[in-house]
C-alpha cells in the first residue's frame, strides 16, 4: 500500500480544517480523506450530499438543509450507510466500518480499539456530546464529530476537533472520551484505503 502520510502507530497528523456550522462531521471527512490518499474533497460536497439538519433562524451557503429544533438532529445524519456512501459516488478508494460505542465495554476496550485499528493504518473519526466531553451542562444535548490523533501513556487520547470555535488539537483523558461517545450513542467510524 503507497500511503501519502503513513501514520506512526501512537500518532497522526491531518490538516486542519475549519468546521462550518453544523459541517463537523464532513470537516472531518475531508481531513481524513486528504490524509488518506491526497485528494481534494469540500465540506460542503459533502454536506450536499447528505443534507444539513440546523435549527430555525439560521441560513446555511448548503442548499439540502432542513430545519430541526431537536438537538439532537441537527449537523450531518447518516444513514447505516455513512461515509461508503459518499466513498463510493465520488469512486474514492476507501471504507468505512462503523464500531458502536454499545459494543464496546469500557475506556480500555475503547483505547485498544484505537491502538489496534492505527496499527492497521487505518482514520478514527467519532461522534460524541459535546457538553459531556467539554463539561457543559447546557450543551449536552449537542452532538459534535472529532477526529483520533493519537494515544499516549497514560490513558489520553489526543484528538482533532474541527470547530469551528476552540478548533485543534485537544489532549482528552479516555474514559471522558467514552463517557462522551456514550451519551450520544455514537461510536468510532473506521475509515481505511482500499488500495
Amino acid at each position: 500500500m503507497n500511503y501519502k502520510n503513513q501514520p506512526n502507530l501512537n500518532s497522526r497528523s491531518y490538516e486542519i480544517i475549519v468546521s462550518k456550522p453544523f459541517l463537523c462531521a464532513a470537516a472531518c471527512a475531508v481531513s481524513v480523506i486528504k490524509n488518506a490518499i491526497d485528494v481534494d474533497i469540500t465540506q460542503d460536497e459533502i454536506a450536499e450530499f447528505y443534507g444539513v439538519n440546523h435549527p430555525p433562524g439560521l441560513e446555511l451557503e448548503i442548499k439540502n438543509t432542513k430545519v430541526t429544533s431537536e438537538t439532537w438532529n441537527q449537523g450531518i445524519i447518516f444513514d447505516k450507510e455513512g461515509l461508503n456512501k459518499f466513498f463510493k459516488y465520488k469512486n474514492l478508494p476507501l471504507t468505512e466500518k462503523y464500531i458502536p460505542i454499545s459494543t464496546i465495554s469500557d475506556e480500555f476496550e475503547l483505547e485498544d480499539q484505537i491502538l489496534t485499528n492505527f496499527s492497521q493504518h487505518r482514520h478514527i473519526i467519532f461522534g460524541y456530546s459535546y457538553g459531556v466531553l467539554s463539561m457543559d451542562d447546557n450543551k449536552y444535548d449537542v452532538g459534535h464529530v472529532s477526529i483520533v490523533t493519537g494515544v499516549s501513556n497514560g490513558s489520553y487520547i489526543t484528538i482533532l476537533d474541527p470547530g469551528p470555535d476552540g478548533n485543534g488539537l485537544k489532549n482528552i483523558p479516555i474514559d471522558y472520551l467514552y463517557s462522551a461517545i456514550r451519551y450520544k450513542k455514537d461510536g468510532l467510524w473506521v475509515i481505511s484505503t482500499t488500495l
